[in-house]
């Protein structure tokens, strides 16, 4: 018995040395062919920064610095038939009803970007603070409106075509906090949620060729319901918010600088 556990032994022994001799003959073969710098190459890799931040409101855009006009797209925007409160508003109202009472939709925060001087593929990613409002018609200035408050990270790849790009990516809105002037329930009452974002691009440079900066035009869609209409305040005795529904795309546009 004991031979045979000595016999069993020394062959576990030879097949562990064996292994590694192996292991160590094949590692760096599979690294020099996959990673050889003759057979696949990013090339130089160029990093932008910018501050990306937007607002309904056009007059609050024009004057803080880096914050620009957000178009409103009305992808959804329903009430029930006959509903007290009215039709829920536009955010242009912010514009050009009482533009210096609240700021509208904004958002507020830093982007990035990773491209490659020989690979057509690169990322992209931006984390910002954002926060939504849906507005009510039949209501007075000060008390028409519900907000909701979000940390909005977003993630996607980068087409690039010269100086010319293609971004595809997703946002997700995760709620942080929500005031309700309306309906003045919990942040239960909102939902988080994904967004589908696209945007076309141009890489222009300075006078000198000392850096370049990227232009961006985005268009943010909305994959969820602000509301959630589901929620109860009583235990699921009633359901306020059914039948809300109210979805805001964005086109907006963006800078990020190259240096």
């Amino acid at each position: 018995m004991k031979k045979f556990y000595l016999i069993c032994c020394l062959g576990m022994i030879t097949l562990t040395a064996r292994s590694q001799a192996l292991t160590t003959f094949i590692e760096p073969a599979l690294t020099r062919s996959i990673f050889s710098s003759k057979s696949f190459s990013l090339g130089k890799s160029n990093l932008s920064l910018g501050i990306d931040g937007y607002s309904t409101n056009y007059w609050f855009a024009t004057i803080v610095p880096y914050i620009n006009y957000a178009y409103s797209i009305h992808v959804d925007r329903e009430v029930p038939d006959g509903y007290a409160l009215g039709r829920m508003r536009s955010p242009y109202r912010r514009t050009f009803s009482h533009p210096f009472h609240r700021f509208g939709d904004l958002a507020a925060g830093l982007s990035a970007a990773l491209d490659f001087d020989d690979f057509p593929i690169g990322v992209y990613g931006a984390v910002r603070y954002k926060t939504t409002e849906a507005l009510y018609n039949h209501l007075p200035k000060g008390h028409d409106n519900d907000r909701a408050h979000y940390i909005n990270p977003e993630l996607g790849l980068r087409g690039n075509f010269g100086n010319f790009s293609v971004e595809l990516g997703a946002s997700y809105d995760a709620v942080l906090s929500y005031k309700g002037h309306v309906h003045d329930f919990d942040k239960d009452a909102v939902n988080s949620g994904f967004n589908a974002v696209a945007g076309l691009g141009i890489k222009l440079y300075d006078e000198d060729n000392d850096y370049y900066y990227h232009f961006l035009v985005k268009y943010t869609h909305p994959l969820y319901n602000f509301y959630n209409e589901e929620f109860s305040p009583d235990g699921g005795v009633t359901h306020p918010l059914d039948g809300l529904k109210y979805k805001i795309g964005f086109i907006t546009t963006a800078f990020r600088y190259c240096f």
